[in-house]
């Protein structure tokens, strides 16, 4: 399966590679997140097939097959973040207003980020707990739904946190 995390604490989103069919591994490289025409990135966890026809409900309005097995999935827009399951055809979404994890892994997601960890360590302990998840971790800023890589958020942030260097000569 996969995990992915959610940490609040963290702004930010975390998850796997890894797609199992049982205990088979078929890619260590799969890419777990698809973006909506509204702007949102939607992590998502569950049978193949089915994920792919919520994506199409997302991407294109495709109606939901009553036949679909569960998929929960975690939907960030620029700071928002909603949990949401679909099954049969029904789906349900709410705000998350806690940290989250979703997947196979997600017990062990949510102790590290009891812990402290963010969403990014959170899913390397499960890749290492978890055989159906792995160490091929992608990690998404929920501000922004950027990549952290790429996102400002993150710079800003550090320069808010950083110590003004008048104030340090004028202490000293």
């Amino acid at each position: 399966m996969t995990t992915i995390a959610y940490s609040k604490e963290h702004a930010q989103i975390a998850c796997d590679s890894q797609t199992t069919d049982g205990s088979v591994i078929v890619s260590n490289t799969t890419k777990k997140w698809f973006n909506t025409r509204c702007g949102s990135r939607v992590f998502s966890s569950g049978d193949t097939l089915d994920i792919y026809a919520f994506e199409q409900h997302y991407k294109n309005g495709a109606a939901l097959p009553t036949s679909m097995n569960l998929v929960k999935y975690i939907r960030i827009t620029p700071g928002r973040v909603f949990y949401g399951e679909v099954k049969g055809g029904v789906l349900k979404e709410e705000a998350l207003t806690t940290s989250h994890a979703i997947g196979s892994g997600d017990k062990y997601a949510l102790a590290e980020m009891t812990r402290g960890g963010d969403a990014r360590a959170a899913v390397q302990l499960s890749s290492e707990l978890d055989t159906q998840t792995n160490d091929n971790i992608h990690t998404f800023c929920t501000q922004c739904a950027r990549k952290t890589q790429s996102c400002k958020c993150r710079q800003s942030i550090s320069i808010n946190i950083s110590p003004n260097p008048l104030l340090l000569k004028s202490l000293a």
